[in-house]
């Protein structure tokens, strides 16, 4: 890191006083130190493990753990809304926390990876890079992801110290935790390529610490109240489409990056309504915006994300033909029809939202979309009444599918938009 960089950032330097002290400094290798010692002296063999477990307990889970208590801890303290306030740029907040809060825990793990390193080849084995860049980029991204997660509570409200969720994002990294993907000797196909499995995870834990990075850097601008467009939000879809559509192995490469572009668009859209529920003051703000012709830049990840989804699910439908042609992924309106019903369900979302009790809206939203994506139907069709079922439920098992369940949808997606614009201007008639 440059040193003048990290001089000009007083929250990098605010948060090395908190995190680092004489104590610390001379503890963290002496621990070490002993833990390698016995390690080394109970089994030689078996240290290049332990120090890979311990950098991936420093730099996974105490990392995370460190990048969430950077913010929260600031939430808990009240101190929050001064830093919002002060002068430092969104880029300066984020990489302020996100490196000198973690940089303890990387001055350990640093330890831990240099023994691994060096312990593996005094056994006269190879040193695998690829394993080295995957476990290290895996880190960024998991301490970024927890970020990301601090930020959202942060918006929401949510008052947590240090240790709130942020063990959440360690789910996402079990599977790596043994290391077995950045170790195995096996191929995949990727677009019909053949790509080592270590390479293609560590190359892929890379990319999406980079975009984790950038992710946590938008939302800390969003929480300074900072205009942007969604740019970078588009790209990320964008670049998942792309990465998702690699592992499909029906289809021309058009279908399979709109099939798949639909798929993460609508997978998006939906976490879009938690991490910026769709409140009154927000749309109003969009509403103003739009008056003002920089509608753009105040666009809500939700719509941008809905938006992407009907885009992609229309062409993934037009070109249908090109694709699976027997029942399941492949079939003629599947993908309108998801975009359909998940623009029906968002429209439901904000009608909630801007409704008369706008306190209770997450919850009533939560209830609303069980009971109508999947009580209601299974009760329905339990009754034997699968056309009322598949009417009001026209994907899955029983559903009416194909051109006919995108119409279904596409009407139910108009009555909820007819019902959110009902709201909003009951919502706007009592403002005035």
């Amino acid at each position: 890191m440059n040193a003048t960089l990290a001089a000009r950032n007083p929250e990098f330097l605010r948060q090395l006083w908190l995190e680092f002290s004489p104590a610390r400094l001379l503890g963290m290798p002496a621990v070490l130190a002993l833990i390698g010692a016995a390690a080394g002296l109970a089994d030689p063999d078996a240290l290049p493990t332990v120090a890979y477990a311990g950098f991936v307990l420093l730099v996974w889970v105490y990392g995370a753990r460190s990048a969430s208590g950077a913010l929260l801890d600031e939430v808990a303290e009240a101190t929050w809304d001064a830093q919002r306030l002060s002068s430092l740029t969104p880029w300066q907040l984020t990489w302020g926390k996100l490196a000198g809060g973690t940089l303890y825990a990387w001055y350990g793990g640093a330890i831990c990876l240099a023994t691994w390193a060096v312990s593996t080849l005094a056994l006269g084995k190879p040193l695998p890079l690829t394993h080295g860049v995957g476990v290290v980029a895996t880190g960024i991204a998991l301490q970024a992801a927890a970020l990301i997660a601090a930020l959202v509570a942060a918006g929401r409200g949510v008052s947590a110290r240090r240790g709130g969720g942020w063990w959440l994002v360690l789910l996402f990294a079990w599977p790596f935790v043994g290391g077995l993907p950045f170790e195995s000797q096996r191929v995949l196909h990727w677009w019909g390529v053949e790509i080592g499995v270590s390479l293609f995870w560590a190359a892929s834990a890379v990319m999406f610490a980079a975009w984790l990075v950038l992710g946590a850097k938008r939302l800390m601008a969003a929480a300074l109240q900072v205009p942007q467009r969604p740019l970078a939000w588009l790209g990320f879809l964008a670049w998942l489409a792309v990465y998702g559509a690699g592992f499909l192995d029906q289809g021309s490469g058009a279908w399979r990056v709109a099939f798949a572009g639909a798929l993460v668009a609508l997978v998006a859209a939906y976490a879009a309504l938690v991490v910026e529920p769709p409140t009154l003051a927000r749309w109003r703000r969009l509403a103003a915006a739009a008056d003002r012709g920089t509608a753009l830049a105040r666009a809500p990840l939700m719509a941008v994300a809905l938006a992407a989804a009907l885009a992609c699910a229309s062409v993934a439908t037009l070109l249908t033909a090109d694709g699976p042609t027997q029942r399941g992924w492949g079939d003629v309106g599947l993908p309108l029809t998801w975009a359909l019903l998940a623009l029906r369900d968002l429209a439901l979302a904000c009608a909630v939202f801007w409704g008369p009790r706008p306190r209770r809206a997450e919850s009533a939203t939560v209830v609303l979309l069980v009971v109508l994506n999947l009580v209601l139907p299974w009760l329905l069709s339990s009754a034997g009444l699968d056309t009322l079922a598949a009417w009001l439920q026209p994907i899955g098992q029983g559903g009416a599918g194909g051109w006919l369940g995108a119409g279904i949808a596409a009407l139910q997606a108009a009555l909820a938009l007819v019902l959110a614009r009902l709201r909003w201007q009951s919502a706007a008639q009592g403002a005035a």
